[in-house]
């Protein structure tokens, strides 16, 4: 119930510049295929690390777009001495963007925009191994921590830019904001990294995308 309470809200932003806007006449610009490359960022940063995250894109009017996005993350971490820890899971995340680029010519596929995110992942992690370092009494030693699915619901604020650098294709960035809303699974240990959200540890949590397009035009 609580899913459809924040896609409601949503609706209910969407629908006041739905109503306001002289520009929102059916968009014939064509579906959007992203490709997230900043998850070969990370791989470079945290070699532990694997993320992989694709998007679809499809201009509803002229200057709104209905936006998905579905990705994989995996890690396998070994701290010699003290845990080995793993954890793998999936996510997506629906919502909009509003372009406020101010188009030069008709075929100008630039966009400068801001939007929202209803995003939902689903997980599993567990670790062994796990050594407690103690200067008085030694390390004391926890078997480990089971297997345990993890759930995890966030909104998130989302703004960025596009460039069109041959035709149809694009690049871009975006740098997001997200507020962890609601969670199962996570009473016993938190998860170090939460698929599609990051930080397992906090309710807030920043991101970073750095992705290429291919547009399908309609026309």
């Amino acid at each position: 119930m609580k899913n459809f309470k924040i896609i409601y809200i949503m609706f209910l932003v969407i629908c006041p510049v739905l109503g306001k806007s002289q520009e929102l006449k059916p968009s014939k610009s064509g579906i959007s295929l992203g490709f997230d490359f900043s998850g070969l960022i990370y791989r470079i940063i945290q070699p532990y690390q694997n993320n992989y995250e694709g998007s679809i894109t499809a201009g509803a009017f002229k200057k709104i777009y209905v936006t998905s996005e579905a990705g994989y993350l995996s890690m396998n971490e070994n701290k010699k001495d003290e845990f080995n820890y793993s954890a793998k899971g999936n996510y997506f995340r629906i919502g909009f963007d509003y372009n406020f680029y101010k188009k030069k010519f008709a075929s100008d596929n630039n966009v400068i925009f801001f939007g929202l995110r209803y995003g939902n992942s689903w997980m599993s992690h567990s670790a062994d191994s796990i050594t407690i370092v103690d200067n008085k009494w030694g390390n004391l030693i926890k078997q480990e921590l089971p297997n345990t699915k993890v759930n995890a619901q966030w909104i998130e604020a989302v703004g960025g830019i596009r460039v069109e650098i041959f035709k149809n294709f694009s690049i871009g960035w975006s740098v997001r904001f997200r507020r962890l809303f609601n969670s199962s699974g996570m009473e016993n240990i938190k998860p170090f990294l939460i698929p599609g959200y990051g930080n397992g540890a906090g309710f807030t949590s920043l991101g970073f995308n750095y992705s290429i397009y291919y547009l399908f035009p309609w026309n």
